[in-house]
């Protein structure tokens, strides 16, 4: 599915009233939110509530070749980036198949368009942290896999910081960290003033027997 020219990742939500997209992606709206007469409070799932203030109006979402605009509430959400819910569903007659991940438009008896969904080849199996904790605990292995896209190339020297301020010293590439080697230093010593302890001693006994006659005054 499509909103424009951009993939958006959907949530078909017969429990949700209103259509919302994520902050992130409606910055690639090629239209302008219009505000609301008066601002509209949306509860989340967590418990807590929303206030809407602005509104994207006829969002053409193309799913296949076939464009179902949508009016869209911006609001602060991670997991998808639109939400279409009950508004969106009544006004293009749209009934969820959720055996055969479908969505039915007009009579659900013989409709007029079908979109479908995303099959997965495997399920992913999922299990919590506590859970896996206990599996390693019983002599179960675990593996932590990294991902890197190598499509995407992050050894140019403009990538890092600093280093992209001096091209006249480091090179276009950069194979490594420079190989060991010596390097001839020399260390200057400071001249300090050295006090002999019977010198110590002396001024100690001096400031303690002037505080001694200062207190006895007082006294």
């Amino acid at each position: 599915m499509y909103l424009g020219e951009r993939e958006v990742y959907v949530l078909f939500d017969t429990g949700a009233t209103h259509s919302v997209v994520s902050h992130i992606f409606a910055r690639h709206i090629n239209s302008t939110p219009v505000p609301l007469d008066s601002a509209l409070v949306i509860s989340t799932p967590g418990g807590s509530s929303v206030i809407i203030t602005h509104i994207y109006y006829e969002c053409p979402l193309r799913l296949d070749n076939v464009i179902c605009n949508a009016n869209l509430f911006p609001m602060q959400m991670g997991e998808f980036d639109v939400i279409l819910g009950m508004d969106w569903l009544a006004q293009h007659r749209a009934t969820i198949d959720c055996y055969s991940k479908r969505i039915l438009f007009g009579d659900f008896r013989c409709p007029k368009f079908v979109y479908q969904g995303i099959q997965p080849r495997k399920s992913i199996k999922i299990i919590s942290a506590l859970k896996a904790q206990k599996l390693l605990s019983h002599g179960c292995y675990g593996f932590i896999a990294a991902i890197k896209d190598m499509s995407t190339d992050t050894s140019r020297i403009e990538n890092f910081p600093i280093v992209c301020d001096f091209f006249d010293v480091f090179p276009e590439e950069l194979p490594g960290i420079p190989p060991d080697r010596e390097v001839e230093f020399a260390i200057d010593p400071i001249p300090v003033l050295l006090f002999y302890p019977t010198e110590l001693r002396s001024a100690a006994l001096f400031f303690l027997a002037v505080g001694l006659q200062g207190n006895n005054k007082t006294g």
